[in-house]
Parts: structure tokens; C-alpha cells; sequence
């Protein structure tokens, strides 16, 4: 699910009265969506909870983005997490990380390609 989608369907729940809190690692598209309460976290797309296999940072990283449900004071409001990813990281990195993880998990990466204008 892409960072838009998420933005969206967390207003859908807030609206119906389900308190929520977007996780997210692409700020200027948070911010155009404008979440109900959102939590910033500078980290590679796709890895907004941290590392894998780094359960006290993910442990971590998911209490803080929840803590900001009772501690938010604005609608709209995103909260940047302090967490820093200590190492370099490119696109093409995340594109092997997902190609291992379908691999761990049996699955087949889908090709993607832009549309056609």
C-alpha cells in the first residue's frame, strides 16, 4: 500500500470514529493528505518500523507513533520520531530487501512500470 492510500483510508476510519495515527516515512506526501494525527519517521520507504529482525527498535518506534493518539494536540498534526537509519541506503536496496522478503516468504515479486502517458 502506498503512502496516499494509507492517508486516506485513516481519515475513512477517523470519520466513522476510530481514533487513528499514520505511520510514515515520506513527509511531504503526509503532509498533503493531511491524517487525522501522523508520525514522521526518516527511514527507507518500506521500512517505517525499523529494521528487520530489530524487535526493541520496532517495539519502540510503534509505541511512540502510538502515544501520539493522546498526545496530539491539533488535527493534522505530524510528529517527527528522533530514530536515525546509521547507514547508507539506495533505491536499489529496497527493491533486494523486497525481492528477499518475497523470497523468505515464497512469493513472486509483481513487475511495475509507470503508466503510459
Amino acid at each position: 500500500m502506498d503512502h496516499q492510500s494509507v492517508g486516506l483510508i485513516a481519515r475513512s476510519i477517523e470519520e466513522a470514529g476510530l481514533p487513528t495515527v499514520y505511520l510514515g516515512s515520506c513527509r511531504d506526501m503526509m503532509a498533503r493528505l493531511y491524517p487525522p494525527r501522523g508520525v514522521f519517521l526518516n527511514f527507507p520507504l518500506g521500512h517505517q518500523c525499523g529494521k528487520p529482525q530489530d524487535v526493541s527498535l520496532q517495539v519502540s518506534i510503534l509505541t511512540d507513533t502510538l502515544n501520539v493518539l493522546s498526545t496530539a494536540t491539533e488535527p493534522g498534526q505530524i510528529v517527527d520520531l528522533s530514530y536515525e537509519w546509521d547507514e547508507p541506503y539506495e533505491w536499489t536496496d529496497y527493491t533486494k530487501d523486497i525481492e528477499a522478503m518475497l523470497g523468505e516468504e515464497g512469493g513472486m515479486a509483481q513487475e511495475w512500470k509507470p503508466k503510459e502517458t
